[in-house]
């Protein structure tokens, strides 16, 4: 099984002036092919092809000598990085789902990512991350990093990221999967903005979990924050301040919400005895349309599909089979009786006049998914994807 190990790198001051002034340059690269792209079509009225493109990169860099400073390995990847945004654009298209134009990186957002293959060398402990350029041209020298845990055995592709304070390599490794657990016994779990977990098992054993509860506590902290920074100018120092505050503070957020998920996750993964796992496969387009209320924790916090791809690598790495089923109607339906009603988001009881059947509604969705997976009322399928860990 395939996975991405994120491991944070100890650096000296120095180290860290050259990764951002390569991730700078990374960034202003990406963007000026972006704009060729743009250009080719709006001149010919096709798309520029990935190889001819990337042909143009010897005159970039003779124009622009201080782009030297990022590792070629870099630079080639932005054209492939380039070309499946655009591929993504053209099968949303397609689709007729909202297209999402390939964006400009702005250096006020994320740090641009540097993927270096396997340009980067490992020594124990020890990482060496090579620059660009050579002989008088090299502007910065090899960095040297110390990793903060072990590594993976076998590792693939490496990339080189950020949070705006600390380091990270991440490491595309292959792990060895656990033995099947030998029981058929069988959780069922629906899942939620407000309560993450509703679950069931097959000898009728309900468990539930609340969501994280940091959640509103950090949007308005960083409400309060962005207030305080928009009231200067945007560029200036004290702006530039208030926004190193705001992303220190989302930051923290985003590990504290990420740690409870890995620990509520392992929970359900490795201690407990079931073999299979079910979810419904909630999507955020539907939630979108249930309650515009959720928007902002449907859109910027929706846990619900990070937790279940830790679900979905934790479950394999012990030894356990996930599915994912479809929850359509799983709310309306009495799961005794079988009788359909109509369920309003604001009411968190179901009570069925057909049977006197009286249960939380989420608990009820929940063993609604058991019925249908063991009745096999649909057919389902073994996920299998790339799972970050």
């Amino acid at each position: 099984m395939l996975v991405c190990k994120k491991i944070r790198l100890k650096l000296k001051k120095a180290d860290m002036t050259a990764l951002n002034e390569m991730s700078r340059w990374a960034r202003w690269h990406y963007n000026y092919i972006l704009s060729e792209r743009i250009d080719y079509y709006k001149e010919h009225k096709k798309t520029l092809n990935l190889y001819e493109h990337k042909k143009g990169l010897k005159v970039i860099r003779q124009d622009y000598p201080e782009i030297n400073c990022v590792h070629k390995a870099i630079l080639h990847n932005n054209y492939f990085r380039l070309n499946t945004a655009f591929q993504n654009f053209f099968r949303r298209l397609k689709g007729n789902e909202k297209p999402g134009f390939p964006r400009f990186k702005s250096r006020f957002r994320d740090w641009f990512s540097l993927n270096f293959d396997n340009y980067i060398k490992v020594e124990g402990q020890t990482i060496t991350i090579p620059t660009g350029g050579r002989g008088k041209t090299k502007r910065f020298s090899n960095i040297t990093a110390k990793l903060q845990e072990a590594i993976p055995e076998s590792q693939g592709q490496t990339t080189i990221t950020s949070d705006g304070k600390n380091f990270f390599v991440v490491f595309i490794a292959e792990i060895q999967e656990a033995e099947k657990v030998e029981n058929n016994e069988t959780i069922a779990m629906d899942l939620g903005v407000k309560t993450l977990v509703s679950a069931i098992t097959s000898d009728n054993q309900i468990i539930t979990t609340k969501a994280w509860s940091g959640r509103r506590y950090f949007q308005k902290t960083v409400d309060n924050l962005k207030s305080k920074r928009d009231a200067g100018i945007k560029g200036s120092n004290k702006w530039q301040r208030n926004q190193s505050v705001i992303q220190r503070t989302i930051r923290k957020g985003i590990n504290k919400r990420t740690d409870y998920l890995h620990k509520v996750a392992y929970y359900y993964t490795a201690r407990r005895v079931e073999r299979t796992i079910v979810i419904g496969d909630l999507k955020v387009k539907e939630m979108r349309s249930v309650s515009k209320k959720l928007n902002r924790a449907v859109q910027n916090d929706w846990v619900v599909a990070d937790f279940s791809r830790m679900l979905e690598y934790k479950s394999k790495k012990f030894g356990k089979d996930f599915y994912k089923i479809s929850e359509r109607g799983t709310s309306k339906t009495c799961s005794q009786c079988g009788y359909q009603q109509e369920m309003p988001l604001f009411v968190r009881v179901y009570r069925c006049p057909k049977c006197g059947l009286e249960m939380d509604r989420d608990c009820n969705s929940a063993r609604n998914i058991l019925h249908r997976f063991i009745a096999r009322s649909e057919p389902q399928e073994t996920v299998s994807m790339r799972i970050a860990a």
